[in-house]
């Protein structure tokens, strides 16, 4: 009987371990990661989407060409919630490099407008919203960029390869 009582102690010592090893008490900072970690896969998964439109634009361009037909008009791309983006033609302060080094995590969508100018799409999803500045720019040929926000506030910024 002596022996069991030693060994509810230890029992109890063993769970508690194991009880905060499968499940910690902060979990804030696992979701924060987990929340970085999915902004960082949707803005490559945009990178790639935006780089897979180019292809198949200049794909239907060559076609064309080749069956000597105008070139296809691309429908534009609109923002979720169906209004459509903007496209400014002629140079834009986002074709700067100097001033995509301007934008800064934590600024507002209307401080990055004020640097980049107004974005040529907006995408958002509850509290996230992606401003993309993509375009063809003279010298550089097509080139994107793109700003990520969380409530408002810049998280990420992905430069254009100018």
């Amino acid at each position: 009987m002596a022996t069991q009582h030693c060994l509810i102690p230890a029992f109890a010592s063993i769970f508690a371990a194991m009880a905060i090893l499968f499940f910690p008490v902060d979990s804030s900072a696992d979701d924060a990661a987990r929340i970085s970690r999915l902004e960082s896969d949707l803005q490559q998964l945009r990178a790639r989407i935006d780089e897979q439109d180019r292809r198949i634009e200049r794909l239907e361009n060559e076609l064309a060409r080749r069956n000597n037909s105008p070139p296809i008009a691309r429908p534009p791309i609109r923002e979720e919630g169906g209004v459509a983006s903007t496209a400014a033609t002629g140079p834009q302060p986002w074709h700067s490099p100097a001033a995509w080094d301007r934008v800064v995590k934590g600024m507002t969508q209307a401080q990055v407008a004020e640097v980049l100018g107004p974005p040529t799409q907006v995408e958002s999803i509850d509290a996230y919203k992606t401003l993309f500045y993509r375009g063809s720019v003279a010298g550089k040929g097509s080139v994107s960029g793109l700003v990520n926000l969380r409530d408002d506030r810049v998280v990420a910024v992905k430069k254009p390869a100018f």
